[in-house]
């Protein structure tokens, strides 16, 4: 059936289509089947004329799948804002149910450890860093018990006071699951509560490593090298992951470990710079950076740049991991975290995102006949933080260069950055998310920008088959849709149509594509929120389909096959 239909439809189809106004492209004479061909030697025989073949199948009927995961900085200082998030969730939750996605939602912490081996202390002296006394940290595991069932023995009173509020009721994760979903209208939160139960395992403490690793710890959340997250990350998701954290990014290289070995040393005189001028608290950002001035001194730091010596990950790993994780029209990044420094070069003193660094203050105060070593140095507090709220002193963050620097690196519109010093605007970045999120499932984009024919059209077998054969060659191949319907599919989400989504039950859609037949679209969107782009960053293009009988979904137990011959970079 396949065999044959398949030749003369390829053979006929610009004559039994030339009287609409949509048209297929001709393919039989540039690239014959033969008849008795299988659906496995006919797509040998199209990529062989037209390279590399996209295969993607499209079911306007299905729930999308959205995973996000928020890296949680469980560091001392953090529980006010672990809080305020669990405060600020309710209406992010609620916009993603809406979506009608089938989701997850995991909770992880910025916490790798910083030992250079499993259960051995710094040599000499038998040494730990506090809060760091382990190999792996929590190794970006989903953390899924609820706040109410952890260790609170060491924890703050603001962190269990956060606790007490936001979990009044201990809930987590059913059938223990490492994170909350829900599929096809399924949950695992009692009672289905995901609000609630997302309140209950977000507030995880603030006794965690302060070598704070969030980019680290999202990698290895994502990258399979555990079984402990398994199930979390599907294929073909949209991922978000949003990171809270009010300090820089300290992913220490494996091999640079040594470094954090919490002896120290007084630099003031010998004028030298060595990892070891300073305590644990301020090396990861002091050994980090250069500045026009020294690190080893007071006084605000300008031109920072970071030094590359070595100690920390290179943020490219991180691009690159997140960048062949997902394109960018199916990932979203968004930071709640201090100013950058890239946007306060000069540490002007009355804008955020400064470098102060002064003595702390706890450790020594200069005055007469005492003066402070350079292991008594760190960030400044109160006004000299990078930021501070202005009714809240709990609300402060110390400068940042990496975290924003590895942000920057992604499309305008896959990224967010908040401030974390601004807890009245949580709710409102978290709904800029929730909104990218519902925008990006509702793109469905080839990995290539599709090759043409000599009359413009691209170059694509598209056609419903069995849902249970997604990747089998159509018996009836659709049509390319009108210029007028197309062009609605290319510009949805531009700043000529903001409001549109590139999906059959959009207005706009119907009005423009209300007059053709069952037929397809495939354009590049490069000026859409939702811009087809491959993971190189490169236009591909949006795959768009029309069915004429309302309500314009896929038929049941019906997908859409598109392969389209696309060109590859």
């Amino acid at each position: 059936m396949i065999r044959s239909t398949l030749t003369r439809a390829l053979a006929t189809a610009a004559v039994s289509l030339s009287v609409s106004a949509c048209t297929a492209p001709d393919l039989a004479g540039t690239c014959p089947i033969p008849p008795g061909a299988t659906p496995t030697e006919a797509a040998a025989i199209l990529s062989s004329c037209f390279g590399k073949m996209d295969a993607l199948p499209i079911n306007t009927r299905a729930k999308q799948d959205v995973d996000i995961l928020f890296v949680v900085d469980n560091s001392p200082s953090m529980s006010p804002k672990q809080k305020q998030l669990g405060t600020a969730i309710d209406n992010f939750i609620k916009k993603i149910d809406m979506s009608g996605s089938n989701y997850h939602v995991g909770v992880i912490s910025t916490d790798i450890g910083a030992q250079q081996a499993p259960n051995t202390a710094f040599q000499p002296g038998n040494l730990n860093i506090p809060g760091c006394e382990t190999y792996k940290g929590n190794d970006g595991e989903l953390q899924k018990q609820a706040c109410s069932s952890r260790d609170q023995s060491k924890w703050s009173v603001d962190a269990k006071g956060a606790c007490t509020t936001l979990c009044p009721t201990k809930l987590e994760p059913t059938n223990g699951d490492a994170y909350l979903k829900k599929e096809d209208g399924i949950t695992n939160a009692p009672n289905n509560d995901i609000i609630g139960t997302f309140k209950c395992i977000a507030p995880i403490g603030d006794v965690g490593c302060g070598l704070e690793s969030p980019l680290e710890a999202a990698k290895r959340a994502l990258d399979n090298h555990s079984t402990a997250n398994a199930g979390f990350l599907r294929q073909n998701s949209v991922l978000a992951v949003i990171f809270v954290t009010d300090e820089d990014d300290c992913s220490v290289q494996m091999t640079a470990r040594a470094q954090n070995n919490p002896n120290s040393v007084d630099c003031t005189k010998s004028g030298m710079s060595t990892y070891n001028c300073w305590k644990n608290d301020f090396r990861c950002l002091a050994n980090n950076l250069k500045c026009n001035e020294s690190l080893t001194s007071t006084g605000a730091k300008t031109g920072c740049t970071e030094s590359n010596n070595g100690y920390l990950e290179s943020i490219d790993k991180y691009v690159r991991f997140f960048s062949n994780l997902r394109p960018s029209n199916k990932l979203v990044l968004a930071g709640i975290w201090t100013p950058s420094l890239l946007d306060n070069p000069n540490s002007d003193t009355t804008k955020v995102g400064k470098l102060i660094v002064d003595y702390d203050d706890t450790v020594c105060v200069p005055g007469p006949g005492i003066t402070c070593s350079t292991e008594a140095l760190n960030r400044g507090k109160g006004m000299k933080a990078a930021c501070l709220n202005a009714t809240d002193a709990n609300f402060f963050g110390q400068a940042q260069i990496r975290l924003s620097s590895f942000i920057r690196k992604f499309d305008a519109q896959s990224r967010v950055e908040q401030s974390i010093c601004e807890p009245q605007n949580y709710s409102t970045v978290l709904d800029v998310v929730a909104d990218r999120i519902t925008n990006r499932i509702s793109a469905n984009c080839l990995s290539g920008k599709p090759k043409t024919d000599t009359n413009g059209n691209p170059i694509c077998i598209v056609g419903l088959v069995d849902a249970n054969t997604p990747a089998a060659m159509p018996d009836v191949q659709l049509p390319v849709c009108s210029a007028k319907c197309c062009q609605a599919w290319a510009t949805a989400g531009s700043p000529t149509a903001m409001t549109a989504k590139p999906i059959p039950s959009d207005s706009t859609i119907i009005a423009a594509c209300s007059a053709d037949p069952d037929c397809y679209c495939a354009v590049p969107n490069p000026t859409s929120n939702v811009a087809c782009k491959d993971t190189a960053g490169q236009d591909t293009a949006l795959a768009g389909l029309w069915i004429k009988a309302d309500p314009h979904q896929t038929p049941s137990g019906k997908v859409a096959n598109f392969m389209c011959a696309v060109s590859v970079k």
